[in-house]
């Protein structure tokens, strides 16, 4: 499979949403408004990822595997640098993992059933 779209927008949407999650978990407990304001400098991010969106269903679809090893890896540092619950993080990367695993799965089917 030939890598037409590659994944900086996926990438630039995990960024945006752990730097979310790392500002709610780090500001559990205050005001709404103490965490609106500590996510204020994630503002460039989130708009590049907004501006990008539409790009990531292409990426996701021409997903190759080592894009995907990349993406899985960054997100398993992400989520290990990130401030969520053990308990949280462990269901989460279970997640990730079946999911990874599913993708793998389907792109081989589908270039087996091309030969």
């Amino acid at each position: 499979m030939s890598e037409k779209f590659g994944v900086k927008e996926t990438e630039d949407a995990l960024v945006a949403i752990f730097g979310i999650i790392d500002v709610i978990a780090k500001n559990k407990g205050s005001s709404p408004f103490v965490v609106a304001g500590k996510m204020l400098p994630l503002a460039g991010e989130v708009v590049a990822a907004i501006n990008g969106g539409d790009q990531i269903p292409n990426e996701l679809k021409d997903l190759s595997e080592p894009e995907l090893n990349r993406l899985y890896s960054e997100v398993s540092q992400k989520l290990e640098e990130s401030g969520l619950n053990e308990e949280l993080r462990g269901c989460i990367e279970a997640d990730i993992t079946v999911l990874t695993s599913a993708v793998v799965a389907i792109q081989r089917h589908a270039a087996y059933a091309q030969k």
